[in-house]
């Protein structure tokens, strides 16, 4: 009999096997893993939901779940990922995508929809989060040249966390253990915090910034972001979602359009208030 059950961590072991379904030679077992034993606390146990024939899993569609205070308030948050099927089982896919969207009081994120299944999450109330991003060239504008005598920047993880207040040492330790960098920018009065990874496109690598604590303070050091991001994960272009720096078009960069729109399902939010953090592509590096 054909149904499908809540997968919590102790199932790894048995989806692993459909997850390397995937083929993909850059996620091995150890970054699979990340999408059951977090590196935060979460009361709920639930990592998505497994398609099973008998005890075998033949298909899976996981949840990554986390919470934020966004507005002073707390807010819950699932980013789906890795929704799989073994090829004999696809016809029973839709119980798998049925299920995940039935998780209610969290926020629902998908950052990686394929496009033929882009009409299905729209049928079930998802909009879209993102369509753009901007990408910074490797040249310094000058924009703002007393930023460079006004800020200090490191990338140290020790003296960043020190500087970081509670909630953004929260979010530095959550994803310390992840692949990704971080970067503060800061003052006496002032800071921004940044969390970036590097991500390969068609021709070059690419730092993408998924959390920018204080985009005004960010803004002033465009030219420092451009340096130290860069160096940092060793790419030419750094890239920003749109939505991370609303009505902000700086010199020397473009806009480009994202390969496939991203989507989310919310009561209260808009897109302007989610980043990247806590998503499949810090997770598995992606």
């Amino acid at each position: 009999m054909i149904r499908v059950e809540r997968a919590t961590p102790g199932d790894f072991e048995r989806v692993l096997p459909v997850l390397e379904g995937f083929n993909n030679p850059r996620i091995g077992p150890a970054q699979w893993r990340t999408l059951f034993d977090y590196s935060w606390q979460c009361e709920d146990d639930t990592r998505g939901f497994m398609l099973l024939d008998g005890e075998r899993v033949v298909g899976f569609f996981g949840a990554v779940l986390y919470e934020r205070k966004i507005a002073g308030q707390v807010e819950k948050f699932a980013d789906l990922t890795s929704w799989i099927t073994l090829p004999e089982y696809r016809n029973h896919s839709l119980k798998l995508f049925k299920a995940i969207v039935s998780i209610e009081g969290r926020t629902l994120i998908c950052v990686s929809p394929h496009k033929d299944v882009l009409p299905l999450y729209k049928r079930f109330g998802f909009r879209e989060l993102e369509t753009r991003a901007l990408v910074l060239y490797p040249l310094p504008a000058l924009s703002a040249p007393s930023a460079w005598l006004r800020y200090r920047a490191t990338t140290d993880p020790r003296k960043i966390r020190e500087r970081l207040d509670a909630g953004d040492r929260d979010l530095f330790d959550h994803h310390r253990p992840l692949p990704c960098g971080h970067l503060l920018i800061h003052n006496r009065r002032e800071y921004c915090y940044i969390v970036f990874s590097r991500i390969k496109g068609l021709r070059h690598y690419f730092a993408n910034i998924h959390h920018i604590s204080n985009p005004p303070v960010f803004v002033r050091n465009l030219d420092r972001v451009r340096l130290r991001v860069g160096l940092a994960a060793r790419a030419l272009f750094v890239m920003i979602e749109a939505r991370l720096l609303p009505g902000i078009n700086p010199r020397l960069s473009r806009r480009i359009q994202l390969g496939h729109p991203q989507v989310y399902k919310s009561e209260r939010l808009k897109p302007e208030q989610i980043d990247g953090l806590y998503t499949e592509g810090l997770l598995l590096n992606l």
